[in-house]
């Protein structure tokens, strides 16, 4: 007689999930949005021509890309080359693809490319402990906004979209725990604008469809709110955080020179985050690893100073070499040291290979509480 376990849906989503980190499925959620929108042009469910939406896709990853090098070169830093083209893929759905039907619309053009550059400085120029402080993608947005060359329209919140990005934005919020953030953003947001159309005299169904279908709530709280690098450490932070940018994002203001956009309430947001919790870095030296279990493995590393978590927590590692494999430079790793032990002696476990079952002490999901 043999016996069979079946493994959860959820098992089997985070096996498949494991095999890319967090960069790299973003980039490539991102780049699918970016083929379908270019598929619902062809059908007739987009306008913007299609000359048009693949040259306004060039600019943005091209200059995103180059600016970012090249920023990298005057810092003397190694750049990240996903980060770099994720940060283009945002700016493709932010900004309308450039007309060329009246001829060359230079300063549109002009301002996407500031936004492009501006977004790239800004993981240099505006960062602390080597991290950025803002989103850089919301940065060059909103700069670029003032200077009134263009302005960010987030096409990306269309009814036609919303097919690849309800899922995609899911699968997003999955991979690094924060459903329940993207939850308590969604729930705010959207109550708040259905309470407005409500009293302008539309029905409760359209008040609900109209801000998740035709505006960016979605494709902001997938891709943008929830980036883990601006964040602040503590869930009940992060819940918080969610519910104040959910309220600035929905409420209409006008402060004069600035209104209320997606772009200002995410900064507000990044701004209150880095004040509420400042994450430093921690050079690691490595001292072995050890086989656990047939696809688990342990790393152990030393710190040059103690390193103060709580059971469930992680971190990020940053491995600046040339030859990174298929999911690039960054790893994320669940501390598994018990309490008592010195802090100098942390052992680290991968969390994408960890079995839950059978390992129950160790765990792969990242915690912030």
């Amino acid at each position: 007689m043999t016996a069979t376990m079946s493994t959860p849906i959820s098992s089997r989503l985070d096996t498949a999930l494991g095999r890319f980190t967090m960069y790299r499925l973003v980039l490539w959620v991102l780049a699918v949005l970016a083929g379908y929108s270019l598929l619902l042009n062809v059908l007739g469910w987009l306008t913007f021509g299609l000359p048009e939406m693949i040259a306004h896709l060039a600019l943005c990853l091209g200059l995103t890309y180059a600016s970012n090098r090249a920023i990298a070169a005057l810092f003397h830093v190694r750049p990240h080359s996903e980060s770099s083209l994720i940060t283009g893929l945002l700016l493709y759905f932010l900004f309308w693809p450039t007309q060329f039907s009246a001829g060359l619309q230079y300063l549109d053009l002009a301002g996407v490319a500031l936004a492009c550059v501006l977004a790239s400085a800004s993981k240099y120029a505006l960062a602390w402990r080597g991290r950025h402080i803002f989103n850089p993608a919301a940065a060059g947005a909103f700069i670029t906004g003032l200077t009134g060359l263009n302005i960010a329209t987030w096409w990306a919140a269309t009814p036609a979209m919303l097919w690849l990005v309800l899922p995609g934005a899911l699968l997003v919020l999955y991979r690094v725990r924060k459903l329940l953030m993207g939850a308590v953003f969604t729930l705010v947001a959207v109550s708040i604008v259905a309470v407005e159309l409500l009293r302008a005299g539309m029905s409760l169904g359209e008040a609900l469809w109209q801000p998740i279908a035709q505006r960016p709530v979605l494709f902001f709280v997938g891709f943008m709110l929830t980036e883990p690098l601006t964040l602040p450490p503590r869930r009940w932070q992060q819940l918080a955080l969610a519910a104040v940018v959910g309220l600035l994002f929905a409420i209409p203001y006008n402060l004069g020179f600035v209104a209320n956009s997606p772009e200002l309430a995410l900064l507000v947001g990044n701004a209150l985050a880095f004040i509420a919790g400042q994450r430093g870095r921690v050079l690691l030296r490595f001292r072995g690893s050890r086989p656990l279990t047939r696809t688990t493995t342990e790393f152990s590393f030393e710190t040059g100073r103690p390193l103060r978590f709580t059971p469930g927590q992680y971190i990020e590692l940053n491995l600046p070499h040339g030859k990174s494999d298929h999911k690039g430079r960054r790893r994320v790793f669940s501390l598994t040291s018990p309490r008592a032990r010195p802090s100098s002696q942390s052992a680290w476990e991968r969390p994408v290979r960890c079995p839950r079952r059978s390992r129950p002490s160790l765990t792969w999901r990242p915690a912030t509480s």
